[in-house]
């Protein structure tokens, strides 16, 4: 398989989208639009491939988004799942464990794949990732 392709069919993406859809509007959540925009508080991330090089808007505004994410941390009130390889060259797996500590409820689940990079979905372990994120969302519909 190419070095940026994914092991994810379209099937499975709509199959994820459909359930992370529903335990939003379960927990009453704003989602960010897919065609919209993006709506503050942003409360459901997607992981995006990239097989280009990004912008410095980009660069700016993933720093940006990132800080806010932080500060705010402390606001968030639907379920939270994060999932972070531990050798992410992109992200450091500390910024995930900081934000998941200053969540303050208790409906929240991190975990963190040994030796996976940044995007645990498309990455070595991408079927324990893809059963590990079905459980999580059954669990919350």
């Amino acid at each position: 398989m190419p070095k940026f392709a994914t092991y994810w069919t379209n099937e499975d993406y709509e199959q994820l989208t459909r359930l992370v859809l529903r335990v939003a509007r379960k927990a009453n959540c704003p989602i960010i639009s897919s065609h919209g925009g993006y709506t503050l508080p942003v409360v459901l991330a997607a992981a995006v491939c990239h097989t280009s090089k990004g912008t410095p808007r980009f660069a700016t505004e993933i720093a940006a988004s990132a800080e806010w994410a932080m500060a705010h941390a402390s606001e968030f009130k639907p379920p939270l799942l994060l999932l972070h390889g531990d050798a992410d060259r992109i992200v450091d797996v500390q910024a995930s464990r900081d934000f998941f500590a200053r969540v303050p409820h208790d409906d929240k689940k991190l975990i963190i794949y040994e030796g996976g990079y940044h995007e645990p979905p498309n990455d070595i372990e991408y079927e324990r990732v893809v059963q590990d994120i079905k459980a999580w969302l059954e669990e919350h519909m």
